[in-house]
Formats: C-alpha cells, structure tokens, sequence
C-alpha cells in the first residue's frame, strides 16, 4: 500500500515558525486545506523511544494519512473556525471545499483523488529531529523544516510556560514518557534527570538546546531532494522568494499562487536585530549559567548553518 495523494509535511520545532509559512497552502487549488494530525507525531515519539515498531509505524502513518486524504475529500472534519490556521474559510477554492459536503461516500471518491494533482499539507512538529528514523517509515512525503534561533525559540517557551505546562496542561499534545518513575516530555528522555530537576524555565532551554542540536545534525546528514529547511527571518523578510523556493521544491508554478493570502500575516515584513539582543540579555539572567551556555553554544552553531 502507498499514500494515495502527494503529501507535505510543514515541520519545525515548537514556536519556529511554521504558523507563518502555514497560509501559503490557502493560495491555490493545488492544495488541499492543512492538516493537524498530532496522533502520527505521538506514533513518531514512540518510534524514536523504542516504544514502537518500525513496521507498527509504518502502517500506522499510511492509513491515517490516507484517511484523512478521504476524508477531505468529503469535506468531513473540515475546520470552519475563522482566524485559525486550519480553516477553509480562507482558502481560494473555498466554494468548491463547501460543495464537497455534498458528495456521496463511495470509489468514486479514490477515482477523483486519483485524478487530482493536489497536494495534502500536515501541519507538525519535531519530525526531523529523528529524521533518519523518519525516512526508515519509506513513506514518499515532502518535508518542509522551518528553522529560527533557538535563542528566539525558548524566548517564546518560557512566554508560554511551556516549562511546566508540558506535564500539567492537557491541551499541550505532547508525548510524554516514563523515566525512572517520573514522567518526562518524549523530547527530554535522553537527560531526563536533569530536566526533572531543573526550574521550569532551564527546561525550555535544555529541550530547545537538545532539540535543535539534533535537528542540524540530522539536516546536514541528510538533506535530500524531498527536504526542504525554511529560515524564519528569510521567509519574514523575503517572503515572494522563499514561497517561491517551496512552490519550485513541490513542483508547482509559483505564478499560480495568490499571495493575498499572506497579507494577513504582515509579510513581508521587517526584522529588527536588536530585538533578539534583548531577549537573549534577558535569557542570561533568566536562566543558569550552564543552560544559557548550551544555547549560546547551539546558537552560533545554528547561525553557521543557515549562512552555509
């Protein structure tokens, strides 16, 4: 069994970005509405923590991607709240979405998507940091990575307390896992000790440090024709050519995109420098020493790659 329609996903840690390169899916019938699945980002975490099987996954993945490619065609689970980054009300072909509600259920439906040259956006997060366990699903999905410094990253965490709401609050959708008695976000397994232990502000730094030090390890690893990294400040203050650069990965003709869609978002837009000195002077005396370090460390790592 395959995947039955083109599919990206639009990846990135946590705060990255992705909610900014997101609505340029709502500029042209080539796309199908986003799509937020956190169930396959759950059946990554276990992948990558042993907890599943590569088979498990594997078959996993397929059917629900495939699923919900269905039933998109039907029109079913559409989201019609507005101002949210997965509501068809924004989308060009929004019309024709609705009369999909009419459409009867039947193989009929596998004839049209079959027939279709669209494609299917999933809106996730921390694929890449494991992404050679990603690519051992032998799936043929588009990635698109969006990067920011990690400095910018754990600014916006510990805004959001992400700190502590990762254990406590049950609309944080994060896998956790069990670690010597204590449960831990999937992301921290590998220091759990030290997470545990740490204020709730060091932890949003050691995830954000952790998580991005593997994501370039495994970007400068594995770049390949069906992965595609973003940089926030290039696609905030470049916007026509870094939606050009995508539209070109995905093999489509960026002229048939209506970028009014972005307008909304402020892009392009201008971004000031100075504003990230701020942050990471108030990081320093937020954090520890040690944490801090980390971030520094990953920081000017993370600046090397985007420059090269």
């Amino acid at each position: 069994m395959s995947l039955i329609q083109k599919v990206v996903f639009v990846d990135g840690i946590t705060r990255s970005g992705k909610s900014m390169v997101a609505p340029m899916f709502r500029s042209s019938k080539s796309f199908d509405p986003l799509i937020f699945s956190y169930d396959l980002e759950y059946v990554m975490a276990g992948l990558v923590s042993k907890e599943l099987t590569l088979e498990f996954a594997r078959n996993f993945f397929l059917k629900v991607i495939n699923e919900r490619i269905y039933d998109a065609k039907l029109g079913r689970n559409f989201n019609f709240r507005t101002k949210e980054i997965s509501s068809v009300d924004k989308m060009s072909q929004f019309q024709s979405l609705k009369e999909r509600l009419n459409l009867a259920d039947g193989d009929d439906v596998l004839k049209t998507i079959h027939d279709q040259n669209v494609i299917t956006p999933f809106f996730t997060h921390d694929m890449a940091l494991s992404y050679q366990d990603f690519l051992s699903l032998n799936l043929e999905i588009y990635l698109i990575e969006v990067l920011r410094d990690p400095f910018e990253i754990t600014y916006s965490w510990i805004l959001k307390k992400w700190g502590e709401r990762q254990l406590s609050d049950p609309r944080s959708f994060k896998h956790l896992v069990l670690v010597d008695g204590s449960l831990v976000p999937w992301q921290a397994k590998d220091f759990a000790g030290v997470w545990i232990s740490s204020t709730v502000e060091d932890r949003c730094g050691l995830v954000v440090a952790d998580s991005t030090r593997k994501l370039l390890s495994e970007l400068r690893k594995h770049l390949n024709s069906k992965l595609l990294p973003i940089y926030y400040d290039n696609f905030a203050t470049e916007t026509n050519l870094e939606v050009t650069k995508i539209a070109q990965f995905l093999d489509i003709n960026p002229e048939l995109l209506d970028l009014r869609c972005l307008e909304p978002e402020r892009l392009p837009r201008k971004i000031d420098s100075s504003e990230r000195d701020v942050k990471i002077h108030k990081l320093k005396s937020t954090l520890s020493a040690s944490v801090f370090e980390q971030l520094m460390d990953v920081h000017n790592d993370f600046q090397s790659y985007v420059k090269s």
